[in-house]
């Protein structure tokens, strides 16, 4: 993102006027075809605050193989057809993270929510999107951030096209189960922990309702 102030490159003063703007509206802005009243209107009423969510953003997957890496252990799969497919992480059926293959692309899942299952970010078919409700949302490069609080880490996550993904630390939650991430391991629910493995296959962790191979816990003391 750009840091324009009234028109002007931003030079670290006056951060109550200061204007982000995306690599879209930046060249718009550079080109004279987005104005600075627009940039100030858009400013005052920003369009991600009205509808509580961030534009869509798509993500590119392809290949014959895919790749997950989260809190230490490491989930991967080889395209067999269109019926292909990696769970990485499941709860009741519900896909955390995963993905799928069809016509000749890998469609990354992943859905994050808050403790009270209000999603705080979605990812379908490769399609991004997130609530603007958290702390602190920070997307550089490749990589994704999203905080609950200070130090809070909701999601820290890396897009390694063709066909990797990592998430290094946050909290991954459904239905009363928590998905606790570090770079070196995963805890669910303070207790379990998984580390230093190696899911090949089409699946990887699911807790409650099995729903396939890996390694599958059916019961554990939910949250709530």
């Amino acid at each position: 993102m750009t840091i324009f102030l009234a028109g002007r490159p931003y030079n670290g003063t006056f951060a109550e006027e200061i204007t982000l703007l995306c690599d879209k509206h930046h060249r718009e802005k550079t080109l004279g075809l987005l104005s600075n009243e627009a940039v100030r209107a858009a400013n005052a009423n920003p369009l991600n605050l009205q509808k509580g969510v961030s534009a869509p953003y798509d993500l590119h997957y392809s290949g014959n193989e895919c790749q997950v890496i989260i809190g230490g252990n490491r989930f991967r799969q080889s395209s067999q057809g269109d019926e292909s497919f990696l769970i990485a992480l499941a709860v009741d059926g519900d896909i955390l993270v995963g993905f799928r293959f069809e016509d000749e692309h890998y469609l990354l899942t992943v859905d994050a929510f808050d403790e009270d299952n209000l999603a705080l970010l979605t990812i379908a078919n490769n399609t991004l999107v997130f609530s603007v409700s958290p702390w602190d949302i920070a997307w550089v490069g490749m990589r994704l951030t999203i905080r609950e609080g200070q130090r809070k880490f909701l999601l820290e996550m890396q897009f390694n096209p063709p066909n990797e993904v990592r998430i290094e630390r946050g909290n991954l939650r459904r239905n009363g189960v928590e998905f606790r991430i570090s770079p070196t391991e995963t805890v669910i629910n303070g207790k379990s922990k998984v580390s230093g493995n190696d899911f090949v296959g089409s699946w990887g962790v699911t807790v409650g309702q099995p729903i396939g191979g890996g390694l599958a816990i059916g019961r554990v003391n939910r949250y709530r």
